[in-house]
């Protein structure tokens, strides 16, 4: 079975032995040579043929003493790297030989017969540590850990604990204050103060239109009548025994808090009427070095912002180590937002299908990156589409992964210029995001069945994936999956036994309810994990 197919090239490799410097073409006629390698029964993998190089002339080659396995005659990707233990030097009209079999190369540690190991490229590397992660948080991340045993009491209230220690503020003179910048980690959106002294985590741009949700609290210091908050979360690490977030929201919406990688509790904790600052106040049994997630959501037209935290006398707080911290950018339409009619989504900071996916694959910072009523080509009438969408994706990288969720609004397009412009916003995503992992999504049927047209249109994004042609770049299929993530024609309050859709569709017959957020989450964590070991199969 061919394992990989690529070219040979010679070189060295620099003290750290992973950074590979090639022979140059201008000296004596080099150049790399096509190698195949194909796997043993002994699990290794090796040259399925004798390689030549060509004569040196009218010089010695200068000395080398490492392999790489590149995609492309010239240029292009590395994909292997090994040093071969001993110096060769080509004198003038001699030429480098490979036996056949002579290449043999050992996994799961990749070893040369050398006894050297063998190292993937830099973006190769990228992807195992992805998975790594990923793997890590199988069946053991915090939505799918039992809720604490021995939580601490949450407490909401209109007024203060004035027995704790003064106020640390979030924003100051409006800026942020060093606490909010240096003392804590900010993920879901860019933390930006509003002209209240609170803290807004804007993330998506309407633009054109001026439609943003976080219209009403335009300023000069970064807030504009275009971005959208929706779910992001705050951590923190204290060793408080008592902790109180002051946080502006209403009765329509909740706040959720995680310790340590485990949820308080599943419910979360709603405001008490209508828009004020409220006080979340947690209390431990005792005081210990703890790692805090307040995770909150946004709605339409209904703002949660963070303004200052109190603790008991004495406590520090400080930023938790974001060593393991991936960010994943998650371009779409309103199902990225976490839209539904009957509003079960929005409220729930947890609940929404890309937070929730990111949650499942032990990603903390995903970045709702989607716009409604958008796709690679629909613009929402007065938006835009997802090529304008994407240089305004700038300020939120780097990016450890990137998403697409697109193909419920681009229905009324043709296939073929559907396929163009995927293959045109990858492209571009491609050459701002050189290394990042990119996992394209098939297209939602929302109750459609999936029909005849949102298999054609998933169809044709699949196209688009196939001609990039690109190694970090993987299509997951949705409606042409086996089952459909989501089959029939029924829904939240008319449903007809036809398929899931009766469970998973929303009243409004085109989102996902709360429980299809959820389904689609587990569907599509598995999804973006089978992609990323396809990118590093070997």
């Amino acid at each position: 079975m061919t394992v990989i197919s690529g070219y040979l090239a010679l070189g060295t490799l620099d003290s750290t032995g992973t950074a590979f410097t090639e022979l140059s073409a201008v000296v004596g006629g080099y150049a790399r040579q096509a190698v195949t390698l194909v796997s043993g029964p002994d699990g290794a993998i090796s040259n399925i043929s004798a390689l030549q190089f060509a004569n040196s002339s009218p010089n010695d080659w200068p000395s080398f003493r490492a392999y790489a396995v590149f995609d492309s005659l010239t240029g292009g990707a590395q994909i292997l790297v090994w040093d071969v233990a001993v110096s060769h030097t080509v004198r003038p009209a001699r030429r480098h030989s490979v036996a056949a079999g002579k290449i043999q190369l050992k996994f799961p540690r990749a070893e040369s017969n050398h006894g050297t190991e063998v190292f993937a490229a830099p973006r190769r590397r990228k992807v195992e540590r992805l998975l790594s992660i990923m793997d890590s948080a199988r069946d053991n991340n915090p939505y799918q850990r039992s809720a604490m045993s021995t939580p601490p009491t949450v407490a909401v209230g209109a007024a203060t604990d004035g027995s704790l220690a003064a106020a640390i503020p979030l924003v100051s003179a409006n800026a942020l204050t060093t606490t909010t910048l240096t003392k804590m980690a900010w993920y879901g959106g860019i933390p930006t103060p509003t002209s209240t002294s609170h803290v807004a985590m804007p993330v998506a741009s309407t633009l054109p239109a001026l439609t943003g949700n976080l219209a009403t609290l335009v300023n000069a210091f970064g807030i504009t009548a275009d971005l959208s908050s929706f779910a992001y979360a705050t951590e923190l690490m204290t060793d408080a025994s008592v902790i109180e977030f002051a946080i502006w929201i209403n009765n329509a919406r909740k706040v959720m808090f995680q310790v340590d990688g485990q949820y308080v509790d599943f419910a979360g904790s709603a405001g008490l009427g209508s828009s004020a600052v409220n006080y979340f106040k947690l209390t431990f049994a005792s005081g210990k070095a703890r790692r805090i997630r307040v995770l909150m959501s946004t709605l339409p037209n209904a703002v949660t912002t963070l303004t200052s935290i109190r603790t008991n006398a004495l406590a520090s707080i400080w930023k938790p180590s974001q060593k393991d911290v991936l960010r994943l950018a998650w371009g779409g339409d309103s199902y990225g937002e976490g839209f539904n009619t009957s509003g079960t989504i929005f409220p729930v900071p947890n609940a929404a299908w890309p937070i929730l996916t990111a949650e499942l694959l032990g990603i903390r910072d995903c970045r709702q990156l989607s716009v409604a009523s958008t796709g690679y080509l629909a613009d929402g009438g007065t938006r835009s589409k997802l090529r304008d969408q994407i240089p305004r994706w700038a300020p939120h990288a780097p990016f450890d992964l990137l998403v697409l969720s697109h193909g419920f609004n681009d229905q009324a397009f043709a296939t073929s210029a559907i396929t163009a412009e995927v293959l045109y916003d990858l492209q571009l995503l491609r050459a701002s995001y050189p290394d990042v992992p990119i996992v394209v999504l098939g297209a939602q049927p929302g109750n459609r069945g999936p029909n005849a047209t949102t298999l054609a249109v998933e169809a044709a994004i699949a196209a688009g994936v196939t001609s990039f042609a690109d190694p970090l770049c993987a299509f997951a299929p949705v409606s042409t999956d086996t089952p459909p993530w989501i089959s029939g024609t029924g829904y939240n309050g008319a449903t007809n036994g036809s398929g899931n859709s009766d469970l998973y569709i929303d009243t409004d017959n085109v989102h996902q309810s709360l429980a299809g957020a959820e389904f689609e989450a587990f569907r599509t964590a598995t999804a973006i994990r089978n992609a990323l070991n396809g990118m590093i199969a070997l």
